[in-house]
């Protein structure tokens, strides 16, 4: 069995994000208090930065206004209430310094995540030359399952030589693991394809080259798991008898 260290080492390589959190962007029809950007972290997490990602098509931004609400409609009903800092003039005013920080490039720090953010929108506004006001969302979520993974397909896993190799491996979570598909020695990473269902391994014309040890990985902010499939390969006079 690969060790757990070696799993988390090449994981940490392969990964676009870090296990603190990550943000991504909901798919189309998302209600989520119509937010256009979610971030995931880790109740606890310390110095987490949420960016200001607003489209300034390259004009330059002269002032910019930072909210966090409990729903975007209060928000917009009443946002006065909700300022948490503001930049004027390119003077940056944190209205609440030991609980956040605002950088002049328009990023909002949170000095550590409790239980309170989760499902508030942060809500900034910027004023834009030429253009007018911008403005951008991103909705706080907390992490609350770590991966676990199920896996479908047998084990050891018997394939005919000639024929297709198709390996499923689903997980669960929160958020949503990414789950790749790893195959020994080298933990090399492997072509996948996901559905809503699983994320399955396909490989055609198999020979004995392909055969060894496949592994399912799933990794999200809390932490990892993963699933070894022994791949043995049979060879074509089976199929005659």
């Amino acid at each position: 069995m690969t060790s757990p260290i070696e799993i988390a080492r090449v994981l940490g390589e392969i990964s676009v994000v870090n296990f603190l959190c990550y943000l991504y962007t909901p798919s189309t029809g998302s209600d989520i208090n119509d937010a256009e950007n979610q971030i995931v972290v880790k109740n606890d997490a310390r110095d987490v930065h949420i960016p200001c990602s607003i489209n300034t098509e390259g004009q330059p931004q002269s002032d910019l206004g930072l909210y966090l609400c409990p729903t975007m409609a209060q928000c917009r009903s009443d946002r006065d209430r909700f300022i948490i800092a503001r930049i004027e003039k390119r003077t940056v005013f944190n209205y609440y310094p030991e609980e956040y920080k605002l950088t002049l490039n328009g990023t909002l720090i949170v000095r550590k995540i409790s239980s309170k953010y989760d499902g508030m929108v942060v809500w900034c506004i910027g004023q834009i030359r030429y253009q007018g006001t911008r403005e951008n969302t991103t909705l706080i979520q907390i992490a609350r399952e770590r991966p676990k993974i199920r896996i479908t397909s047998p084990q050891p896993f018997l394939v005919v030589e000639g024929m297709n190799l198709h390996l499923d491996c689903e997980a669960t979570g929160f958020p949503s693991p990414r789950v790749i598909w790893f195959r020994l020695p080298g933990m090399q990473m492997l072509q996948n394809r996901t559905n809503d269902e699983a994320t399955s391994l396909e490989r055609k014309n198999i020979t004995k080259d392909d055969e060894g040890v496949y592994i399912c990985t799933a990794k999200n902010p809390l932490g990892n798991d993963s699933y070894e499939v022994q791949v043995t390969v049979i060879g074509e006079f089976f199929k005659i008898l």
